[in-house]
């Protein structure tokens, strides 16, 4: 890990040399997470991690106060990024600031919120280490998301759905950062159902955003308990073909606008013209659950070593799995084969996309 994060460092520093700085301060735990994979936050909603590095030209400095600081240097990965530690007492919070203007004096300085832009180019494309660690994320994910598909039951809450969910992800050491369960007639009315007292009759659609080492992995599932109902199934067979064919345009040089273009016209051509409007389609993943999300005038264009995730959706239904996409086409990462599912072809291609669960 040290020799990644020395890597890192590296292509920040070229970056700052490319744009005319000095060094620059290292503080929204997204970038933390990237250069170190470690844990910057308490609090999981605070946008800014309370924690600073400092990234010069020949040294990077923690500067943390004196309740994070020895943590972060034993168990997050800094004593591998940083050559020290400035720290001072949590209830001295000027102190942060003079800190930081001792690194900084003198310098041409910015900051990871001023290069927001550039840091997103940095953490889109993952290296071999990083690609590694989200494949194990993958699995660990699905495998949280499926075992409860397998042991809830009828009358269960969605509440108790999730909090199960929270608790396979916690067992496996996965933070649960999206939960989303819609049972019956909220999983019909809504495309982002957050949990309610409501519970679960004969189906449920059940949404997981799971981090680990900063990486995000997305993936959706359903179950129903008894027969599914022929429209219910139709809906689920188009969802997954339009899946498909937007996992097959996911190629190295291709524009995200182009991918969701062929994911409207799958829809249309199965009878569904327009249902790409009622709700995203996903896009590019990796240190969070979408960095880009597709839209008509998206232009960037995609390449290897790239994370992705596409989640189309039909009233009720939903396909959504995390894929990396690599040279030779795309890889799935959220995929265990122990979920029913159907193989669909797409040209040459056969892609295995998740069905609904029947219990």
């Amino acid at each position: 890990m040290e020799r990644e994060v020395q890597d890192k460092l590296g292509l920040v520093r070229k970056m700052l040399a490319r744009l005319g700085y000095d060094g620059v301060f290292v503080e929204s735990p997204l970038n933390l997470a990237w250069l170190t994979a470690g844990r910057f936050f308490v609090n999981i909603t605070a946008p800014l991690a309370g924690t600073v590095i400092w990234i010069g030209s020949d040294e990077s400095v923690l500067i943390a106060n004196n309740i994070e600081a020895s943590r972060l240097w034993l168990e997050e990965g800094i004593a591998g990024a940083c050559n020290r530690i400035l720290s001072y007492p949590w209830y001295e919070e000027s102190r942060m600031r003079e800190l930081k203007q001792s690194c900084a004096e003198g310098w041409r300085t910015a900051t990871d919120g001023t290069l927001s832009e550039e840091f997103q180019k940095l953490r889109l494309v993952l290296n071999a280490s990083e690609e590694a660690r989200f494949a194990s994320l993958g699995q660990m994910a699905a495998q949280a998301l499926e075992s409860v598909c397998q042991v809830f039951e009828p009358g269960e809450t969605e509440f108790r759905v999730a909090g199960r969910l929270s608790k396979a992800c916690q067992e496996r050491g996965l933070e649960p950062v999206l939960c989303l369960v819609g049972a019956d007639a909220r999983a019909l009315a809504y495309r982002h159902p957050l949990p309610t007292a409501n519970p679960v009759e004969r189906y449920a659609v059940i949404a997981l955003g799971a981090r680990k080492w900063g990486l995000v992995a997305s993936l959706t599932r359903a179950v129903h308990f008894g027969p599914l109902p022929g429209e219910l199934r139709e809906r689920q067979e188009a969802v997954v073909e339009v899946d498909a064919v937007m996992i097959s345009a996911s190629r190295p040089g291709t524009r995200l606008n182009r991918v969701l273009r062929s994911g409207a016209e799958a829809y249309a051509r199965l009878g569904y013209p327009g249902e790409w409007t009622a709700h995203h389609q996903g896009g590019v993943a990796g240190y969070q659950s979408r960095e880009i999300k597709a839209t008509p005038e998206s232009t960037f264009v995609l390449a290897v070593d790239q994370a992705l995730a596409w989640n189309p959706s039909i009233r009720g239904t939903k396909s959504e799995d995390t894929i990396l996409l690599g040279a030779n086409g795309p890889r799935m990462l959220t995929r265990t084969e122990l979920f029913p599912e159907v193989v669909v072809t797409v040209g040459d291609e056969r892609i295995a996309r998740p069905l609904i669960l029947e219990r």
